[in-house]
């Protein structure tokens, strides 16, 4: 397995990152589907749990663009 090949690890990790700085920001989680319109599925208002979300999003982001940083070297 080459490095190119692992590059849908990072696809992953970018879609989860935009998923925890929007839930961290606007405080709500969406679910997407096939032939609908979003649905809302968590309402975040705890500040504590939206500050370890981005906490949790800088974590993942910090880790993304080191992984890409180092697959492209």
């Amino acid at each position: 397995m080459t490095v190119w090949d692992t590059f849908w690890v990072d696809l992953l990790a970018l879609a989860g990152t935009l998923v925890l700085f929007n839930g961290a920001i606007t405080g709500r989680f969406y679910t997407h589907g096939r032939g609908g319109p979003p649905r809302l599925v968590l309402t975040v208002k705890a500040v504590g749990l939206r500050v370890l979300f981005f906490l949790l999003a800088l974590t993942s982001g910090a880790w993304l663009v080191h992984d890409l940083l180092r697959k492209v070297r």
